[in-house]
């Protein structure tokens, strides 16, 4: 059965790679049809962040 939705709780360096580039990169992987990132949280150096994958 292959995997419909995976949620991943992410934390990464402020400044790379950025957001929109992170998204796109994994959108381009066979099989997502969707991405959703939410910011939950932004620290000195880190961001805490949510991603929803769907396909």
């Amino acid at each position: 059965m292959p995997i419909r939705r995976l949620a991943m709780d992410v934390d990464k360096v402020v400044d790379r790679p950025d957001m929109v580039s992170l998204a796109r990169a994994i959108e381009q992987v066979s099989g997502v049809t969707a991405v959703n990132v939410t910011v939950t949280e932004i620290d000195v150096e880190t961001v805490g962040t949510d991603f929803t994958v769907e396909g």
